[in-house]
């Protein structure tokens, strides 16, 4: 079993500072009500061909760079939170820790442990990251030999769901690729629509030393299959089903009929 080292850790900073009067960003109601969860999403990209782990360090130094110009729009994930209803937006800057795993890509994503995919995001994907429950953001930047990278990002549920992780990661490879995507239009209303109270019964985990997980594996054939029994459809709109909508469509089907 591949072992992932951690050789290095950073601030990033937002690019430019947050002006004062968005320095306190107040939490909702449902921010108030969610879990001390962070959560996590692992994306892998495979390198060009002749790439190696210096090339994959190039990536890293890129990503830096564009993810402090995305702090900048998405300011309170470059804060701390403060407590139950409150971030202090004072641009303290998110964790990147950049780590090494000695082996090809390719070969990592035939069957990669549980226990290594842990490794490759920083603390524990599953629980507030022990001694930095007030870190809203850490990323860490996984290089492989072949010049791959995996990139793991865990941010506070305090702060976000999982549209506004999309969200996150669409405007930040964005600014990544140099394009005129970058966020200009972000705005951060929730605590008007949904008020936060003074007093709130907060959900609580249950604590078990038992945690079961689940692996799904499809390939690009089984892919395939599924869109090309999809295409077609009367409920489907015009365009055909992408590889997301096709397979999210399929795990909610299985949730669905587990519970009946």
């Amino acid at each position: 079993m591949e072992k992932v080292e951690v050789i290095s850790k950073e601030l990033i900073k937002p690019s430019s500072p947050t002006p004062p009067h968005l320095r306190s960003f107040k939490l909702s109601l449902l921010d108030q009500l969610a879990p001390p969860i962070y959560i996590s999403m692992i994306f892998f990209y495979t390198g060009k061909d002749g790439d190696n782990l210096q090339q994959s360090y190039q990536v890293a130094k890129k990503l830096k760079a564009s993810l402090s110009k995305t702090l900048a729009i998405f300011y309170p994930l470059a804060g701390r939170i403060k407590d139950d209803d409150t971030i202090d937006c004072n641009d303290e800057g998110a964790e990147i820790f950049d780590a090494r795993v000695k082996i090809q890509l390719f070969e990592f994503l035939k069957k990669p442990p549980v226990e290594v995919l842990d490794q490759l995001v920083p603390g524990n994907i599953l629980c507030t990251r022990s001694g930095a429950e007030d870190v809203p953001l850490a990323i860490q930047v996984n290089s492989f030999e072949c010049g791959g990278v995996a990139i793991g990002v865990p941010l506070s549920h305090k702060i976000v769901d999982a549209a506004a992780i999309v969200e996150f990661i669409s405007k930040w490879a964005a600014t990544a690729r140099g394009t005129n995507e970058e966020a200009k239009d972000v705005t951060f209303v929730s605590a008007s629509l949904f008020p936060p109270r003074s007093s709130v019964s907060r959900h609580m985990l249950p604590i078990s030393e038992t945690v079961v997980m689940r692996r799904l594996v499809l390939d690009a054939n089984a892919i395939a299959a599924l869109k090309a029994r999809a295409t077609g459809h009367p409920t489907l709109r015009p365009h055909p089903p992408t590889r997301v909508e096709v397979v999210s469509a399929l795990i909610s089907r299985l949730f669905h009929e587990g519970q009946e």
